[in-house]
């Protein structure tokens, strides 16, 4: 989960990201890292289905599950 807190002043906004793994939490906040977690969600949201093409998709997956 990427988490962007607004805040006035200099220290601007609190950035991060919330990480789940089987045994552990991680919150990463190291620009480097956050810059590399934010790339990775813009490509997958670039790369996924719309609404649409979704209810497709799953509408095919449910009649071949049937068969």
């Amino acid at each position: 989960m990427l988490l962007r807190v607004p805040s006035p002043g200099q220290a601007g906004p609190l950035e991060l990201a919330y990480v789940e793994g089987v045994a552990e939490i991680r919150y990463i906040d190291d620009k480097k890292a956050l810059a590399a977690h934010v790339t990775a969600w813009a490509r997958l949201s670039a790369a996924a289905l719309n609404f649409a093409e979704t209810r497709k998709f799953l509408a095919q997956v449910a009649r071949e599950f049937k068969e």
